[in-house]
């Protein structure tokens, strides 16, 4: 005797689907997570081996790179250092190429620009792109989610039309070398950053600065931030609703020679060419300077990660700082000769 088979019925399948549906809701939030987790391992990472890059270069050096060497004189983030051979501002990873596995771009960028004497916007390589648009995966944080992809949008007209090299865009960089905390102009209300002098204090990275270990032994090289991680965030982003800059973030290649090289976006001012190498706190401003502020293009730490951004310490360690850390506590790691004990973070 034969029995008819039974299907299922649409009301079945319907259900069936739905509990997929919901199975799946459940995971993708997870499978997410994992995916950022590992994405913020991999920039906790690369920021890590610029930390010990630096070192390196120390070792060979007696002194840890400059955070862009200046030919010219008076100058904020300047220390009164000697200047540096070569004043085409070229930025302090740079001189970290050949420890990062980038010597072959840096003896082409070095030779196209006469040991860093001429003009590096317009340094080419041999195919004929500018060695500035040069994409190094190592500088990326795979959190980071500017519009723009691996080059800056931000820094595409440096150098403008007099100077011919219009539209060239620069590889980005999602790591910045920090200068210090407090305002050298402004000192009158950085009190909470400064001493009884109200003097600016320095961080491991300046124009021509040269810090060695022996600078960072007073407040130790494990209390020091000497890399700061810098997200590509439109000021809307981070909070500025009214403003009309892109996102900033960081190059790796140098500074421009002026302001009005780095054009916000619909043409009416400029942003400063200093903060695209260089991070520090202006301000014990929570909202404006703290980790993920308001502050972006310019403060020590920003990002995309969920609750927080990557540092590197000057001793070579990484790790991931809360964007709730007391901004004095912040303040004092970003100083390297301020004789302040830093509490635990």
């Amino acid at each position: 005797m034969h029995t008819k088979k039974r299907g299922f019925t649409l009301v079945e399948l319907l259900v069936v689907i739905a509990i997929i549906g919901i199975l799946i809701g459940m995971l993708l939030p997870a499978v997410q997570q994992v995916r950022e987790a590992a994405r913020r391992t991999q920039c906790l990472n690369n920021i890590r081996q610029l930390s010990l890059a630096c070192h390196s270069y120390a070792s060979a050096f007696g002194h840890f790179p400059p955070g862009c060497n200046w030919n010219e004189g008076s100058s904020d983030l300047q220390r009164n250092e000697s200047v540096l051979p070569g004043g085409e501002r070229m930025a302090w990873t740079v001189f970290l190429l050949p420890f990062i596995e980038q010597e072959n771009l840096q003896d082409t960028f070095k030779s196209a620009t006469a040991d860093w004497s001429t003009d590096y916007w317009l340094a080419t390589l041999p195919s004929g792109e500018p060695c500035a648009s040069a994409v190094i995966p190592f500088l990326l944080c795979p959190s980071d989610a500017s519009p723009f992809g691996d080059l800056n949008d931000s820094y595409t007209q440096l150098q403008v039309q007099s100077l011919g090299a219009l539209g060239t865009k620069f590889g980005k960089s999602n790591y910045v070398a920090i200068a210090g905390a407090g305002d050298e102009f402004q000192t009158s209300n950085m009190a909470t950053f400064n001493d009884s002098a109200n003097r600016f204090y320095w961080g491991v990275f300046g124009k021509n600065s040269k810090t060695s270990f022996g600078d960072l032994a007073g407040d130790g090289t494990t209390n020091i931030i000497a890399i700061g991680e810098r997200a590509t965030r439109t000021d809307e982003q981070s909070g500025k609703t009214n403003s009309l800059r892109s996102g900033q973030g960081a190059v790796w290649v140098g500074v421009g020679t002026a302001n009005a090289h780095y054009p916000i976006r619909n043409g009416a001012g400029s942003v400063s060419k200093d903060w695209s190498v260089f991070g520090h706190l202006a301000s014990d401003n929570v909202v404006n300077w703290s980790i993920n502020g308001n502050d972006t293009p310019r403060a020590v730490a920003s990002s995309f990660h969920s609750g927080g951004a990557n540092i590197a310490l000057a001793d070579g360690s990484a790790r991931f700082v809360n964007e709730n850390l007391n901004i004095n506590t912040f303040g004092t790691l970003v100083r390297m000769q301020d004789g302040q004990v830093v509490p635990g973070f």
